[in-house]
């Protein structure tokens, strides 16, 4: 399904997936999960018989935490260039920890600085094999998408997931104009001839214009009832906590919970007769009925994995 030269390594909820080049100049990484997990990130890529300190360049689809994690323990272990959209430069370089959501979720973040910067709809040459740059903006308006046409791979980051979902689409920090920008995207994305797409969650998408196609509609429903899309984004960002401290207890997460400004703000558009403290009650057994959680010790466990 992919060409012998880029490799898929899917991982968790917490982690990005990576996309590994072999190119004739080298070798080159796509993303690189969240540094609470950046030893597994070179266990990974290790796995794929590659060797880190090998890498020639390192490229970020757009500046969420669980993107770039791994940026800074692979370039000193390989020196490796440092790629990025320009805005997700300008942001690092300043840095906009709001708009790259480290304080909407208190999310540990390390910074590193981009080496080179990209421009949308831009050719590049990455490791020897040339890309296309599509600017994807919607869940992340950093967020650029890389295009392989010889192999018709669509390295897609959070702009579209199998299934026809998409990453958390935060209205609470960008505004309700990211729902027209994350539909634009996906029309610009449907524009290319696609045998593979590569998102930054989640499985391979094959059947590229029907996966696309459900997600415009999902999109329709966001923009129709404002619930829908709040409770995809609180659970989405209920998930992620509870994979970041498990094992926790009831209460201790919902403090956590209650402690962030994204819950304030999406809770009363979710069920504006409950309180946010019932909203995760609810959500929190909607999740152990659904298997997506268990309970050891009285703690709770994610079953998705991390």
């Amino acid at each position: 399904m992919l060409p012998p030269e880029i490799t898929f390594i899917q991982r968790g909820w917490f982690n990005s997936n990576m996309v590994l080049l072999r190119g004739p100049r080298g070798t080159a990484v796509i993303d690189t999960g969240h540094l609470l997990d950046q030893n597994q990130t070179v266990d990974l890529i290790r796995q794929q018989g590659v060797e880190p300190e090998t890498i020639r360049h390192i490229a970020i689809t757009h500046g969420h935490s669980d993107h770039h994690g791994g940026n800074r323990l692979l370039k000193q272990l390989s020196g490796a260039t440092i790629g990025m959209g320009a805005t997700t430069a300008a942001w690092f370089a300043r840095p906009e920890h709001g708009l790259l959501w480290a304080d909407h979720l208190g999310q540990e973040m390390d910074i590193v600085p981009a080496d080179v910067v990209y421009q949308p709809e831009q050719r590049l040459d990455l490791v020897g094999i040339p890309f296309q740059t599509i600017a994807i903006p919607g869940h992340a308006p950093d967020a650029l998408a890389y295009y392989q046409p010889d192999t018709q791979t669509m390295i897609c980051a959070d702009a579209v997931w199998a299934g026809g979902d998409v990453g958390v689409l935060n209205t609470a920090v960008h505004g309700w104009g990211i729902l027209d920008e994350a539909e634009a995207a996906v029309r610009r994305l449907r524009s290319y001839e696609v045998a593979v797409a590569l998102p930054g969650h989640g499985g391979v998408i094959t059947d590229w214009q029907g996966e696309t196609a459900v997600l415009l509609e999902r999109l329709a429903r966001f923009r129709a009832q404002p619930a829908q899309l709040a409770n995809h984004v609180v659970r989405r960002f209920l998930m992620y906590i509870l994979l970041r401290y498990q094992p926790i207890g009831r209460a201790e997460l919902t403090e956590l919970a209650l402690a962030g400004p994204w819950l304030r703000h999406y809770a009363p558009l979710c069920a504006p007769e409950r309180t946010a403290e019932q909203l995760l009650t609810t959500l929190l057994d909607t999740f152990a009925e659904r298997g997506l959680i268990r309970t050891e010790n009285g703690l709770f466990v994610s079953q998705i994995k991390r």
